[in-house]
């Protein structure tokens, strides 16, 4: 069964504000991603909890889209698309 993709709107204007190409490959990647999450690795990202919840990476290109995931809710939450180049600066 398909998981729910929820998009922050922080994370939408990121998105929107993309490479019409680069927005494309991303809108796919999320669509593959709730398809398959359960049957993907997640990439978790070590030491980053919210609201105690882990934090998880998806690598689309030189694009990071970082998520929440609920294997019970059965739902994907979208928190952050950022360059790669930026992505791991702010990280404690």
């Amino acid at each position: 069964m398909a998981y729910q993709v929820r998009i922050a709107k922080s994370a939408t204007r990121e998105i929107r504000s993309l490479d019409p190409q680069v927005k494309e490959r991303i809108k796919v990647k999320l669509r593959w991603l709730g398809d398959n999450a359960e049957k993907v690795i997640h990439h978790r990202l070590s030491g980053l909890v919210l609201n105690q919840k882990e934090v998880f990476r998806l690598r689309v290109g030189d694009w990071r889209v970082f998520y929440l995931l609920s294997h019970e809710n059965k739902e994907i939450q979208v928190l952050t698309v950022i360059h790669r180049s930026e992505a791991y600066r702010s990280l404690p």
